[in-house]
Order: C-alpha cells, then structure tokens, then sequence
C-alpha cells in the first residue's frame, strides 16, 4: 500500500512538473501536447482512477494557453482629422480588446484602403486590413487584431482575399493547422453578382 502511495505521489510531481515547465514554455508545446494526449487516450485522470492535484494543475495551464477568439464589426478604423478625440481608433479598440483579453479579433467595416498594417506599441495590438482601393468608396473592409506578444510565434501573417475575407492560419498540435476567417458577407439586396464573388471566394479559402 505504501509503495503504491509512493508511486502515486511521483507520478503526481512530474504532471506538476509537466505543467509548470512543458504547458508554460512556447518552445516544444505542440510536443507537450502530443505527449500529454497519448497520456490520456486511455484512461480519464493523469494519474490512479480519480482527480488529483495532477489534473488540476495541468487542466490550469491549458486554460491559460487557450487562444481567446473574437470578432467585432468595428464600423470603421478611419479617423476623423477634425475630431478632438486624442486617440486612434485603433488604440481605444486595443483597450477594449485588452479588457476582454481577446487574443485575436476578427473585423469587419474597417472601411481603411488597400492592405496593410499598424502596430499600437501601447495598446498591445497588431491590426491588419484589407479593403478597397484608395480611389473607391470607403465602404467594406475587414482585418485582424493580434496581440504584439502572439505575432513573433504566429506560423504566417494574415492573408487579405478581398475586402470582405482575409484569413490566418494558426498552427495547431501534431503540425495541423487551422484557418480563421474574418468576413464581412454582402446583405440580402446586395446584387447576385456580389454574392457569387464573394461565396466563390469563400469557398476557395
């Protein structure tokens, strides 16, 4: 019986191990999850037939390193020349983002021209858009916000399809990879030619 508790107590300490070091670290994660999902294809609990401190810890380090994904139709990221709002637009949504501790977001009506970016160092967010032309209606438009700390370890940067898609492709354990798509789908008076572009579109992603 002793040696069983001791055995117990052992297998319990290298889960705690397990999530304080392997869970927390960005570097060897998908592996940590690989390893920890072959650990659990046979059995419910990390260790004996019952919850344990081992459960608990490794369950809250995986808690932290779920992505939180939004999305917000923003109904535009332009700003106003004559407003005397000191702030970009961008900088307050980074607030709001932040308050909700939103990782990624997607938006829609972001109405900004062509493709590009802006970092807001304070607000913690990247925002990528794709949009129409400089010379077209500032109408449509959609993006991405990502916090500044996920960019560096993100597998590629946003793709922009059209004003109205853009995707990211995040990489997932066992190198598998999942599409997040911002879109922004035409209304039902919108023209059937605009529909079909942008299912056509959607369907090609």
């Amino acid at each position: 019986m002793l040696c069983c508790l001791l055995v117990c107590d052992l297998q319990v300490d290298h889960w705690l191990e397990f999530s304080s070091r392997r869970l927390c670290a960005q570097k060897g994660l998908a592996l940590a999850l690989g390893d920890l999902e072959k650990a659990l294809s046979l059995r419910t609990f990390l260790v004996g037939h019952a919850l344990t401190l081992a459960d608990l810890c490794v369950w809250a380090a995986l808690k932290e390193k779920h992505l939180r994904i939004g999305a917000w139709n923003v109904r535009t990221l332009t700003d106003n020349q004559a407003s005397d709002r000191p702030e970009r637009r961008t900088a307050i949504i980074s607030r709001e983002l932040r308050k909700f501790q939103i990782d990624i977001a997607g938006l829609s009506e972001t109405r900004l021209a062509d493709e590009g970016q802006l970092k807001e160092e304070k607000g913690g967010y990247t925002f990528f858009w794709k949009g129409k032309l400089a010379n077209e209606p500032r109408i449509h438009g959609v993006g991405f916000a990502i916090k500044n700390c996920l960019i560096n370890h993100l597998h590629e940067l946003p793709v922009g399809i059209s004003e109205r898609l853009m995707t990211i492709r995040l990489m997932l354990a066992s190198s598998q990879m999942a599409t997040v798509i911002s879109a922004y789908a035409p209304t039902l008076d919108a023209q059937d030619e605009v529909k079909e572009a942008f299912y056509a579109d959607l369907k090609s992603i």
